[in-house]
């Protein structure tokens, strides 16, 4: 029998404090006893700037750490960099979380328990959203940060980063996946990169009770942020390309409606609070981010600047 070997990897650009508490929590982590455990870290920074972090941490983290630079600007580059080096040392499974998150100690072993049992090929799981003190009321009462929760056990077509296993001599190894790095600067290349899997033939499920946290950062809590990130992530869904023309019909007619309903409630929700009046003006914007990806249109958002570049179209499987 093969002995499994469990890394996380960690993607990480120029956020040494957020990095700093990220890997406390790994090293306060219960591990599997029927596992190997090592830390997998990749810098894209080309000055390397998380080396000291890193190395600090390190010193008393009672595992393998690895870490290297990905010098080629963009998060798939950073994410295959951490693919290529757990293949290397012969890991059989990989999870991942981002360098803004933190996990409590039994994360990785209720995650790995229901991972192995489901017999899964990738299982994802919950991030929960931290608010800080000083976040706006019409943020949390909209929920707006809040990721969606579902019931232990339901099947997925793709998944994220943010907090995943995945059989990484499967998906990469047998199957030669590896996330697309015409992607460059842009957001949802691991979104394709799962969506591929399931396509594939991956069991993709997810689990409730193993979650990551993110706390929301100053410069999220304004409008302005909450609708651009709403835009990519709606802009960048994979999959339209392989939709039939009554599909493409179907599914254009029904963004229009919501587009033109949302236009018709905006100013009638603004009496009704400004929560309210931020969630419909929000869906409406996911409505034209949708239509203009099934009418071509895609944008390229910089993760890392925040700028974009009109109709550059990221690969659609």
């Amino acid at each position: 029998m093969q002995v499994r070997t469990i890394a996380v990897g960690v993607c990480t650009f120029r956020r040494p404090e957020q990095l700093a508490r990220c890997l406390q929590s790994l090293a306060a982590l219960d591990r599997p006893d029927a596992a190997g455990f090592c830390i997998i870290i990749a810098d894209n920074d080309p000055e390397g700037s998380a080396r000291p972090v890193v190395e600090r941490f390190r010193e008393g983290a009672g595992c393998g750490v690895y870490y290297a630079v990905e010098v080629r600007r963009g998060i798939p580059f950073a994410r295959n960099n951490i693919i290529e080096r757990a293949v290397r040392l012969g890991i059989t499974d990989l999870a991942c979380i981002d360098d803004d998150e933190y996990v409590y100690p039994g994360w990785l072993v209720t995650l790995w328990d229901r991972y192995v049992s489901s017999g899964a090929d990738v299982m994802a799981g919950y991030v929960e959203t931290v608010y800080p003190a000083e976040t706006p009321r019409w943020i949390i009462e909209g929920k707006f940060f809040q990721n969606a929760q579902r019931p232990a056990g339901t099947p997925l077509s793709t998944a994220a980063t943010g907090n995943v296993v995945f059989n990484v001599q499967k998906l990469a190894v047998q199957w030669g996946l590896r996330f697309d790095e015409r992607f460059g600067l842009a957001g949802g290349s691991d979104t394709d990169f799962f969506y591929r899997a399931a396509r594939q033939g991956a069991v993709m499920m997810w689990t409730a009770d193993a979650p990551a946290y993110e706390e929301l950062a100053r410069e999220r809590m304004r409008l302005s942020y909450l609708l651009k990130n709403r835009f990519r992530k709606s802009n960048l869904k994979p999959g339209y390309a392989l939709l039939t023309i009554p599909q493409k019909t179907a599914l254009f007619l029904g963004l229009l409606k919501k587009i033109i309903m949302g236009v018709l409630v905006l100013p009638v929700s603004l009496v009704r609070g400004f929560s309210r009046f931020a969630g419909v003006l929000n869906d409406t914007v996911a409505a034209i981010a949708n239509m203009l990806a099934l009418l071509g249109w895609r944008f390229r958002w910089d993760e890392y600047t925040g700028s974009s570049e009109r109709n550059a179209k990221p690969p659609d499987s």
